[in-house]
């Protein structure tokens, strides 16, 4: 076989290992868009801020979060889930927000303006039989708004507190 041909099969080869390559990682990484986690340990009597800065969100996006809790001092809490405003300019009134447990009950789903509103919500943490040591933040805009969201964004906190059950 000429030398031509030994490179061009060559070349051929990486090109293709190259192309899969590519592929694998393109995959990977829509795979894993949307799948962000944030990790709190936990202390009775400790409150922890998570703060969501700066939604621009269009309709039909939505944008989700995992709160992974654990803890070295003890297995069982009540946490207090509340939303608290910040710097907005129209959002709120257009985004909902969505607490779900990883089994897949829905605590709020309420537009964001409203949830700043609600009373706090209890959720009750059984780390060491598993029992919600995670749950979902879901920020989403519907199909249905329109134009009138443009040029919007918000920013608002979920505090959480933890007391010993």
């Amino acid at each position: 076989m000429d030398k031509n041909k030994l490179m061009k099969i060559a070349i051929g080869v990486l090109v293709a290992i190259l192309a899969v390559y590519l592929i694998i990682i393109i995959i990977m990484a829509a795979s894993s868009a949307g799948q962000r986690t944030i990790r709190i340990e936990i202390e009775a009597g400790e409150s922890h801020s998570l703060e969501f800065k700066r939604l621009g969100l269009v309709p039909g996006e939505e944008c989700g979060y995992t709160v992974k809790l654990s803890s070295d001092d003890t297995s069982k809490f009540d946490l207090t889930l509340g939303f608290l405003p910040d710097q907005s300019t129209g959002l709120e009134n257009y985004a909902r927000v969505k607490l779900v447990t990883e089994d897949g009950e829905i605590l709020c789903d309420e537009l964001l303006a409203d949830a700043f509103d609600i009373d706090p919500l209890v959720l009750t943490v059984d780390l060491d039989e598993g029992l919600n040591d995670r749950f979902e933040v879901i920020y989403y805009m519907p199909d249905s708004v329109g134009n009138e969201a443009e040029e919007t964004e918000a920013t608002f906190q979920l505090v959480i507190t933890a007391s010993n059950e």
